[in-house]
């Protein structure tokens, strides 16, 4: 209860921390996330997921905790950093058919923080490609659980971004091992969002 009680002040007072930060000018107080990230934040999350094949040991509110804390702050990581982070958070998605449960909220967390993983400067698809199709996949398989359109919207925001990025990095780097992966991550598209388009559309249908 302590780390979430600290978790969730960081998440809502995040724009106020970067407003008193140098971002200003000023001197007042910055929060050194990467550092955090290294040293704490990041440990906290494999742990919660029950890293290196053990069970997790917290609750699934700390890893959203984490999870929107990362979303708020990605963009001051590295980018090897960036990159490393986003095929842990592909695992963090449900796989398809399965029960979501009271893990909803963190796999929420997980396709938000993957919308701001890949809408940050140093993401670098292509040294990602290997995990865009688990990813689409993942999402997908969480759109059924949403029952609001702000979640839907967010996690299709997510998508758009993916692709894009990798789009506009495949113009740049048309590589056979590269074209190849997002070739894959196209077809997993694909494969998961044709039987939902009906359902998709009928639901549109009063916008």
């Amino acid at each position: 209860l302590r780390w979430d009680a600290v978790y969730g002040c960081v998440v809502v007072c995040c724009g106020a921390l970067g407003r008193a930060g140098g971002g200003s000018g000023g001197g007042g107080p910055t929060l050194e996330f990467a550092a955090w990230w290294e040293a704490a934040l990041r440990p906290a999350l494999a742990a919660a997921c029950g890293g290196n094949g053990g069970k997790p040991r917290s609750l699934p509110i700390l890893r959203r905790r984490i999870l929107e804390l990362l979303a708020c702050h990605v963009h001051e990581l590295a980018g090897t950093e960036i990159n490393s982070v986003f095929s842990s958070l592909v695992s963090l998605l449900p796989s398809e058919g399965a029960a979501v449960g009271p893990a909803l909220p963190a796999h929420v967390a997980a396709a938000a923080a993957i919308g701001a993983v890949t809408n940050a400067e140093a993401f670098d698809p292509l040294a990602c490609a290997e995990h865009l199709a688990d990813a689409v996949a993942g999402i997908y398989a969480l759109l059924p659980a949403l029952e609001d359109a702000e979640r839907q919207s967010d996690a299709a925001d997510a998508l758009v971004s993916m692709f894009d990025r990798t789009a506009y990095a495949l113009r740049n780097d048309p590589s056979p091992a590269s074209a190849s992966h997002a070739t894959h991550a196209a077809s997993a598209a694909r494969d998961a969002a044709g039987p939902r388009l009906p359902t998709l559309w009928g639901g549109a249908g009063g916008v």
